[in-house]
């Protein structure tokens, strides 16, 4: 069983008779459900919802019987058990709670309305006392205290003829007829939604006129309709949404249904029309609202014909949407929007026979969603999105930004000191052994200038919120040492390092370029070395993030490091001159400041993210082996050390970051958290001639490991002293 890490859900129907069911990964692709799906050949999907743990449910009939179902993350659709509903009928509306306690409402038996509170088990409790006979559930909501709201009709003997029906449902599934300002009959409330608090909104039509009706609902279930812009003549409200501030979205048409009709309601029920909308005839059929005040509007204009979808802010503006933009006749028949302000809308369109199914960004670009999409003819009935799984945990690659810096300040450069410090000083005379044991017949340095190339794998494991990240890294180091200070050394030297950072999930990767300045030096004492050296240098990255797997969006992200470095070793031979042990401790405190993060894409789900600074420390300790073995002509240094090493990261906090014409703000991981242990072994040799004339070189591999970190570095080095 995969995990799909659904961020949405679609519901509808396909292939004129079967039914749509599917959840959208995060890997951008639609996947259709399995297990307890409809089968009959004569299927639809009505209804869907999908909470913040991506468990979700379904309802809709298979041959003309209720069908419902739980789904969890992996799309296994599991049927209910309990008062489930019997004979012909169908479910209309269900809702799922963040805790996976959910409502269903439709009706069953030919006419009865039906009603039930569902367990996270998938228990089903018919609501009490249930609506009289004759009608239907339309609409179902529920929150985060197992508080609920359900309209519909009931005691008639058609849509047309029934009387209305809402009421507050209580946690235990006790239902109370709301109260107040409620709809005269004949009427039908078509919409209700309820928030965190147990605010609630109802829609729909009352009278023998057909008038548009609506209400704000109190927590203790007393209508109050609203006031203000209300919708004129006939007409009905078709959908509402309210979010946790009170704040509310109705939508429909009015004016003898020749004009759509929508309006921001507030807490008390004052309702402020959103202008701007088309002026031929038509309606909102979809509204949706989030904690922000943003919002999503869909329907139809043009005498009914043309689909009509629009994003509206807090503020009332209307953005129509453009990109993969409906086509010719049909309908927008559901959208949400999270709290980012990314919405998703289903309808159809292309003569109401193609199904339309899209995710849309905050700046109004919609992008149709790929993988299973539903198959002509047919329509989107319901969508419906998690919160927050479209934004993106982390940004960029992590704490790679020491991956080459980390090999260049604990690798290249000691290596380079290792090569030339003392290894040589017994080089052979010319002729026979030296007059005195000390004696040493090599050239003396001054000057030393030296290329080392290096190349470097590392892999970090999947941690946090942050993916796998592998860095492929190649570049090289030019340095210029001083030695005529005796037991010293300073010097100066330039690198150049290219990192192609790939990120796992289908996320994206990134090109860095990084540029360095080193100052380094070296003193030795009586058993005692110590090596040092400040780097500071630049880097561009060129990150490309992928949502969904396929939306590209693509950042320059500059920034700066600085990082001081120290190694003190006490040498000593232990077997005449030929074996020496050297055990070390070493620090590395990588500084990183990095610029803003502004993202660019055409599909607007572009990040803003103000600039950031963290840092890592390093610490190795071990212990070095060395041999030597002396020619005539040279030495040849074999190298072997073994080490722990701890990296410890700082100033690792989620920054703020939003998206691209969106106000609502969200959390986004930078750089990871956790502290790394690794183990480490590196070997090595150096070949090291006595004569100046000639070049020395040498050659080392080391290699880190640890439990969610490795990686694997070579180096070459070849220099010339003078």
């Amino acid at each position: 069983m995969q995990n799909l890490e659904a961020f949405g859900i679609a519901g509808g129907q396909q292939q004129t008779n079967l039914s749509y069911e599917a959840l959208v990964s995060q890997t951008g692709v639609a996947t259709p459900m399995t297990g307890a799906i409809p089968s009959s050949g004569n299927e639809l999907i009505y209804s869907v919802s999908i909470n913040g743990l991506d468990y979700s449910i379904i309802g809709g009939e298979d041959g003309n019987l209720p069908f419902v179902a739980l789904v969890d993350p992996s799309g296994l659709a599991t049927p209910l058990t309990g008062a489930t509903p019997t004979g012909n009928g169908a479910i209309g509306s269900v809702d799922i709670n963040n805790l996976n306690r959910s409502i269903i409402g439709g009706y069953h038996n030919t006419s009865v309305p039906y009603a039930a509170l569902v367990s996270p088990s998938g228990v089903a409790t018919v609501i009490t006392p249930s609506p009289a006979a004759n009608g239907a559930i339309r609409s179902v909501s529920i929150n985060d205290s197992g508080n609920a709201i359900i309209g519909g009709r009931q005691n008639g003997g058609g849509a047309f003829s029934s009387d209305p029906y809402a009421a507050i449902v209580s946690s235990s599934g006790v239902a109370s007829i709301v109260s107040g300002a409620t709809p005269a009959s004949p009427g039908d409330i078509w919409s209700v939604a309820i928030n965190s608090s147990g605010q609630g909104i109802i829609g729909g039509w009352n009278t023998n006129g057909f008038l548009p009706y609506a209400a704000v609902v109190s927590p203790g279930g007393v209508a109050t309709a609203i006031s203000g812009d209300v919708p004129v003549s006939s007409g009905v409200i078709e959908s509402v949404a309210i979010n946790d501030s009170g704040v509310a979205i109705i939508g429909g048409a009015h004016n003898g249904q020749n004009e759509h009709y929508a309006a921001f309601v507030s807490p008390s029920g004052v309702a402020t029309l959103i202008t701007g909308l088309p002026n031929n005839k038509g309606e909102i059929s979809a509204v949706d609202i989030n904690s922000s005040g943003n919002a999503i509007i869909g329907g139809n204009h043009f005498t009914f014909s043309l689909t009509y979808i629009a994003l509206v802010s807090s503020s009332g503006a209307v953005v129509p949407i453009s990109g993969d933009f409906p086509q010719f006749n049909g309908t927008i028949r559901s959208v949400a929007i999270n709290d980012a302000g990314v919405a998703m809308a289903g309808g159809d369109h292309v003569d109401s026979q193609t199904p339309y199914l899209v995710l849309i960004a905050p700046n109004g670009v919609a992008t149709n969603i790929v993988g299973y999409a539903p198959i002509a003819p047919g329509s989107t009935y319901s969508v419906d999105l998690s919160d927050d799984t479209i934004v993106p945990p982390t940004i960029g690659s992590g704490g790679s930004y020491v991956d080459a810096l980390f090999p260049l300040s604990t690798q290249v450069l000691p290596n380079h000191h290792r090569a030339l410090y003392g290894y040589s000083e017994n080089c052979p005379c010319p002729g026979g052994q030296p007059n005195t044991p000390h004696m040493s017949c090599r050239d003396k340095t001054e000057y030393v200038i030296w290329l080392a190339p290096f190349g470097s794998y590392a892999h970090n494991k999947k941690q946090q919120n942050f993916p796998s990240i592998t860095n492929w890294i190649g570049g090289a180091m030019v340095g210029f040492d001083y030695r005529g200070i005796e037991s010293a050394v300073v010097g100066v030297g330039v690198a150049y390092a290219f990192d192609r950072a790939n990120y796992g999930e289908n996320r994206g990767h990134a090109r860095v370029h990084e540029e360095f300045l080193a100052l380094y030096g070296s003193w030795e004492g009586n058993h005692i070395l110590i090596e040092s050296a400040l780097w500071g240098g630049f880097y561009q990255m060129h990150n490309k993030r992928n949502t969904l797997g396929f939306i590209r969006s693509k950042s320059h992200i500059n920034g700066w490091l600085f990082n001081p470095h120290i190694e003190v070793s006490s040498p000593f031979y232990v077997k005449e001159d030929w074996i020496m042990l050297s055990p070390f401790v070493m620090f590395d405190f990588a500084n990183n400041w990095q610029g803003k993060i502004r993202e660019t894409g055409k599909s607007g789900l572009n990040i803003r993210i103000g600039r950031a600074y963290t840092s890592m420390l390093r610490t190795e300790v071990g212990l070095k082996i060395y041999e030597t073995l002396k020619f005539n002509w040279g030495n040849v240094v074999f190298e072997q050390k073994g080490s722990y090493a701890n990296k410890k990261p700082f100033h690792t906090s989620s920054k703020s970051a939003h998206f691209a014409g969106s106000p609502a703000t969200f959390d986004v991981g930078l750089f990871p958290g956790k502290t790394q242990n690794l183990g480490i072994i590196q070997v090595s040799s150096q070949i090291i001639p006595c004569r100046n004339k000639y070049p020395y070189g040498s050659m080392s591999y080391q290699g880190e490991f640890g439990s969610k970190f490795q990686s694997h570095t070579l180096v070459f080095e070849v220099g010339k002293r003078f």
